[in-house]
C-alpha cells in the first residue's frame, strides 16, 4: 500500500447513513492535525428519508467523483450503514478498472465492508477501520494506530 504523505488529499464521502455534522467535522480535525488535507464530497451532508445521506444519485456522484479526482489519494466513508446496498449497481468492471489504476486507499467499515471487499478483490489497498465520524472517539492509542497504519512513518 502507497501510505499517505503530509499535504494528501483525502476524499470523504457519505455512500450510506447520514450522521451528526459535529461527529464528521472531529474526524475531519483529527486526519488535518495528521498534515493531512480534506476533500468533502458535494453531497456529504445532505439527509433524506431520516437515515439516508442523500439519494441514491448523489451519493453515487460523491463516490464517482472521488475515484476519478486525481488529486484525491484515498477515501474516507463519513459512516456506515445499510443505505449503502443500492450502491452495489454501480461497482462494475469499468468502476474496478479505474481504482486498481487509481491505487487509492480506500477507509470504513460495518456496512461498507461491499465496498471494503470490492475494493481487496481487485488487489487495492482497503481498511476496514473507523467510518471518519468515529475516529473522534477512539482513544488516542487506537487514533496513533490509525496514522501509522495509513501515512508514512516520518509524518
Amino acid at each position: 500500500m502507497n501510505k499517505l504523505k503530509v499535504g494528501d488529499v483525502v476524499g470523504v464521502i457519505a455512500p450510506s447513513d447520514s450522521f451528526k455534522k459535529e461527529d464528521l467535522m472531529e474526524g475531519v480535525k483529527e486526519i488535518e492535525g495528521w498534515g493531512l488535507k480534506v476533500k468533502l464530497g458535494k453531497y456529504v451532508f445532505e439527509d433524506i428519508d431520516d437515515y439516508m445521506a442523500g439519494s441514491e444519485e448523489q451519493r453515487r456522484d460523491d463516490f464517482l467523483m472521488m475515484i476519478n479526482d486525481s488529486e484525491v489519494k484515498c477515501i474516507w466513508c463519513a459512516e456506515g450503514g445499510y443505505a449503502i446496498t443500492p450502491l452495489r449497481r454501480y461497482l462494475t468492471y469499468d468502476l474496478a478498472f479505474e481504482i486498481e489504476k487509481s491505487k487509492k486507499v480506500l477507509v470504513g467499515y460495518s456496512d461498507i465492508t461491499m465496498l471494503v471487499n470490492f475494493w481487496t478483490n481487485i488487489n487495492c489497498p482497503a481498511v476496514y477501520g473507523p467510518t471518519l465520524c468515529g475516529l473522534s472517539k477512539w482513544t488516542k492509542r487506537s487514533q496513533d494506530w490509525m496514522k501509522s497504519l495509513l501515512m508514512e512513518k516520518n509524518t
